[in-house]
């Protein structure tokens, strides 16, 4: 419950589902909603197919690893 209430105080909307602490994010790439742990509520994006489209068509990114 101490996690919870931290999780609401710093503006996250927060739940508790089979006594894990539960935020709901919005996906980066798509712009859908997700649920994630709390504990791993720094992950952007929903899916990996997300993650990887947004890793694969970044020139920015892509100029990063080609240096």
């Amino acid at each position: 419950v101490k996690t919870l209430k931290n999780m609401l105080e710093q503006g996250y909307s927060a739940k508790i589902i089979d006594n894990v602490v539960m935020v709901n994010k919005i996906c980066e790439k798509c712009g859908c909603e997700f649920e994630i742990e709390h504990n791993r509520r720094e992950i952007s994006f929903c899916s990996n197919k997300c993650s990887l489209e947004t890793l694969n068509y970044n020139v920015e990114i892509t100029n990063k690893s080609n240096n």
